[in-house]
């Protein structure tokens, strides 16, 4: 995660725009809440392999 992400200074607000399309697109899609909270664990627990890099 941190060699793909390395150099593009991704900041805060960029994850969190993320974040907050995905939720869209999910809903959007029909996507059931609680898989929705299973995904989003997961890019939670990468965030420090995303950001500021």
């Amino acid at each position: 995660m941190q060699q793909v992400h390395e150099g593009m200074n991704i900041t805060e607000t960029d994850f969190n725009t993320t974040v907050d399309l995905l939720i869209s697109a999910m809903t959007k899609a029909d996507v059931p809440h609680r898989i929705q909270n299973q995904l989003l664990q997961r890019l939670a627990k990468l965030r420090h392999e995303i950001l500021y890099l």
